[in-house]
């Protein structure tokens, strides 16, 4: 991580990018847990930045999404995941994780435009603190 690295920490449990749905006129609209998760990531980007990196330069992206320790496992299998020594495999799914992340600080939030992330670190693991731990900067 460079000092121009921009981290910053999404509380509570990430959330996955939904599907538009549509009404019954044929509008397009954004489901609300996904309304709300994005309006949290932004809230805290823009709790420690003020303004969006340089427009047209080439972005990376590391982000790290902490699942909840589902209450029903054992305390042996809840302790293995604390260890990470067993993951995330099922839903939702990685890559959807990623797009309400990457949406959520689109047109002058993080940058301009997403198309300027080129390189991206995404994993999943468990915590008894589920978050999203988000770390932009300039690639080189």
């Amino acid at each position: 991580m460079s000092k121009t690295d921009r981290k910053f920490t999404v509380p509570g449990i990430p959330v996955a990018k939904a599907r538009p749905r549509m009404t019954k006129q044929g509008h397009t609209y954004t489901p609300k847990k996904t309304a709300d998760y994005e309006k949290r990531v932004r809230k805290a980007y823009a709790e420690r930045y003020d303004e969006p990196l340089p427009d047209g330069i080439p972005l990376y992206m590391d982000v790290t999404f902490f699942m909840p320790i589902p209450k029903s496992w054992t305390k042996k299998k809840q302790e293995m995941a604390r260890r990470e020594e067993i993951f995330p495999v099922g839903k939702p799914d990685i890559d959807n994780l990623w797009k309400g992340i990457l949406d959520a600080l689109n047109g002058g939030v993080a940058y301009h435009d997403d198309s300027a992330v080129v390189a991206a670190e995404i994993r999943t693991c468990y915590s008894d603190e589920p978050r999203a731990e988000v770390v932009i900067g300039e690639y080189r």
